[in-house]
């Protein structure tokens, strides 16, 4: 009897094992902006059993061809068990600092990294929605000097009220201010030394990108 109860077993526990099945599905598993600088992701727990989402890439400050995207909200703070049948959402922003010299799209990689391993989702910007915005406004708008040393000059040649933002290598927003006059200036004496992004706004529209040393 003992031993047809151990062959029995022997017999079920690979049908036991292959049950366990552990599947986080990224939907969609490939990001393209062409009209739109906000894409949602969602991550779902399409298994049996609980997967602890571990880390997902926040950022890609300064991607290869100049552009960027960030995460720009979680529907959840990491680490976090996803239940089986559970998603969570992830709101991903991407934006173009430099016109682009090329036709076809600019690629790079989220990394998601969980109990059941490390996946990616792809993310592809059109350089289209680069060529998009303002290049005059890339050649007007004068920032100075840089590497900068305690202040910074911004000299505004629109009428519009202009926005300013500065990011660490994090992705996280260190400071911002509002840009009125023809030649604003900032102090920045106030940050370590390094290399910051800053972007600047005018109304809805990023009308410039780009790297700020702080000696």
């Amino acid at each position: 009897m003992k031993k047809i109860f151990f062959l029995l077993a022997i017999g079920i526990l690979p049908i036991f094992l292959y049950s366990q099945v552990t599947d986080l599905t990224i939907s969609p598993d490939s990001l393209y902006y062409d009209n739109t600088i906000y894409n949602t992701m969602v991550l779902t727990n399409n298994s049996n059993q609980p997967i602890n989402l571990l880390s997902v890439q926040q950022q890609c400050f300064a991607c290869v061809g100049n552009w960027y995207w960030k995460v720009d909200s979680m529907s959840v703070s990491t680490p976090h068990w996803v239940y089986p049948g559970q998603s969570v959402s992830v709101v991903v922003m991407a934006w173009g600092g430099i016109k682009s010299t090329f036709s076809d799209y600019k690629h790079s990689t989220m990394a998601i990294q969980s109990s059941v391993g490390l996946q990616y989702c792809h993310i592809f910007l059109n350089s289209s929605l680069i060529s998009a915005m303002d290049e005059n406004s890339q050649l007007t708008l004068n920032i100075y000097p840089n590497p900068v040393n305690d202040r910074i000059f911004i000299q505004n040649p629109f009428s519009d009220l202009l926005s300013f933002e500065l990011y660490d290598l994090t992705g996280q927003m260190v400071y911002r201010s509002k840009i009125s006059s023809n030649n604003s200036a900032i102090d920045l004496s106030f940050l370590n030394p390094g290399l910051f992004f800053y972007r600047i706004h005018c109304q809805d529209k990023t009308i410039s990108n780009g790297k700020i040393i702080k000696n």
